[in-house]
C-alpha cells in the first residue's frame, strides 16, 4: 500500500476536491446527506476533462502508474476501473480510496443499507451483520462478522444501532481490498487470447468453470448470474475490469474443515 499517512491523506483529498469541482456539474440532490457524502461526485464524461498530470501531482506517479497499470495517460480506460459499482459516478474520496487500493463507502450509502436490512426493526439484527457489510461492496470472512458482532453488541442483545454500525463501517474499511497484482496474475493465466494485462479477456464460459472452482460455494447458476452482470456488453468475453468488480462482489471464501 502506498505511503499516505493522515496528513497525505487529507491534503490529496482536498486537492482532489477542487479539481473535481472544476468538472463537475452543478446538480441539486434531493437528499440533503446523500448530497454531501458525494460532494463532486463526476460522470464519465467530467472525469475525462481532468488532467492526468494534475491526477500524478496529487497522488504521486508511482501511485497512479501501479494503480491503474496500463491505462496509464487514458482518462477513459482509467474511468472503467473507477466505476465498478457501475452506479456512473465517482467521488474525490471514491478515487482516493481506489488509488490507495483501499475500499470505501459513503456514511450516506452505508446508512441507507442499514434501513433497508433492518426492515421493519427499529434496529439492524446481528444476523444480518454480514449480509449489510456485504451490501456495500465489501468483502469480510465469517471469522470477521463475528469479531464485529461481539465487539460492537456489547449488551448481548442481538441487535446494532446506527452509531455501532458505523464504527463497524469505519472499522471494516480498515481492511486490505484484493490485491490487484494477483488477481492480474491469475487473470492472465486463465486468458488464452493475445491481450495482456488491462486488455486480456476471458469467455464467460472459461470465467464460468473457473469461479465455480474458487472455493466460495457458488453452485454454477449463481455464478453465471453475476458473470451475465459484469458481462455489461454482452459479447461473450470478460476483461480485466469487469472480473475484478465480480471477485469484490464473491461471498468470503471459508476453508472446508479438514
Amino acid at each position: 500500500m502506498p505511503n499516505f499517512d493522515q496528513a497525505k491523506r487529507e491534503a490529496a483529498k482536498k486537492e482532489l476536491h477542487t479539481l473535481f469541482k472544476g468538472v463537475a456539474s452543478n446538480k441539486v440532490a434531493k437528499i440533503v446527506d446523500i448530497a454531501e457524502a458525494r460532494q463532486h461526485e463526476v460522470t464519465r464524461s467530467e472525469f475525462c476533462k481532468l488532467n492526468w498530470a494534475d491526477l500524478e501531482r496529487v497522488m504521486g506517479k508511482g501511485v497512479m502508474a501501479d494503480r491503474f497499470l496500463e491505462a496509464a495517460g487514458n482518462l477513459d480506460a482509467v474511468w472503467l476501473a473507477l466505476d465498478t459499482n457501475q452506479n456512473s459516478t465517482v467521488t474525490p474520496e471514491e478515487f482516493l480510496a481506489e488509488c490507495l487500493d483501499e475500499p470505501y463507502c459513503s456514511y450516506a450509502e452505508a446508512l441507507e443499507a442499514y434501513e433497508i436490512l433492518r426492515d421493519q426493526n427499529e434496529f439492524l439484527p446481528v444476523a444480518d451483520l454480514g449480509k449489510a457489510i456485504r451490501a456495500i461492496g465489501m468483502n469480510p470472512t465469517q471469522q470477521q462478522v463475528m469479531e464485529m458482532a461481539h465487539k460492537y453488541d456489547t449488551n448481548a442483545d442481538g441487535d446494532l444501532d446506527r452509531d455501532e454500525w458505523k464504527c463497524i463501517v469505519d472499522d471494516m474499511m480498515k481492511f486490505p481490498k484484493d490485491d490487484r497484482k494477483t488477481l492480474m496474475a491469475a487473470f492472465e493465466k486463465v486468458s488464452k487470447g493475445e491481450k495482456k494485462g488491462i486488455h486480456a479477456e476471458i469467455t464467460t464460459e472459461e470465467l464460468v468453470f473457473v469461479a465455480t472452482k474458487l472455493g466460495h460455494g457458488l453452485d454454477v447458476a449463481e455464478v453465471k448470474a453475476m458473470v451475465d452482470v459484469v458481462d455489461a456488453n454482452s459479447d461473450g468475453h470478460v476483461q480485466f475490469e469487469e472480473f475484478v468488480a465480480m471477485v469484490q462482489k464473491l461471498p468470503a471464501y471459508v476453508p472446508a474443515e479438514m
